[in-house]
């Protein structure tokens, strides 16, 4: 099992091996994360700041967002891309993609502070130790516990 995005649809295809595509089980509330490409806008003169804005509205636009999604695998932000015929097409072809295109409006953006990382390798080692079943669910959790508060307690 491989907890992944869509970007990783046409090496898994590569391979020839045989996969399915599934959302991620729930319980109570279906979720997913997104984001981890970010563009922002920093203070600058205003000719940069118009330059800047003038690129951002062309990367988010419907036409580039196409292009991007169909060449990278991305899910496009912009849903007139995601609507348009050519992404239909491109999903028709890759019918995997709709899956990730289901669970997207569940998505939250990861949070934003000191130590994330560490607490999300952590979890994400928890949560593979269990699927691989080196540990329990309980079992896991607790080793996450233990190495945060290890690391907190620096």
């Amino acid at each position: 099992m491989q907890l992944t995005g869509p970007w990783t649809l046409r090496q898994l295809n590569a391979t020839k091996v045989d996969f399915a595509v599934m959302q991620i089980p729930s319980g109570v509330h279906p979720a997913t994360s997104v984001g981890g490409e970010n563009l922002f806008l920093l203070k600058a003169s205003p000719a940069e700041e118009q330059a800047a804005i003038e690129f951002i509205t062309y990367v988010l636009s419907e036409d580039f967002q196409t292009e991007w999604a169909i060449g990278t695998g991305y899910l496009p932000v912009n849903l007139r891309s995601r609507q348009s015929d050519r992404y239909q097409t491109y999903v028709a072809h890759n019918p995997a993609v709709k899956v990730f295109l289901q669970q997207a409006d569940k998505g939250r953006s990861r949070p934003i502070g000191v130590g994330y990382n560490r607490i999300s390798e952590s979890l994400g080692q928890a949560i593979e130790a269990v699927l691989l079943n080196k540990r329990s669910p309980q079992a896991a959790l607790q080793m996450a516990q233990d190495r945060l508060e290890l690391a907190i307690s620096r």
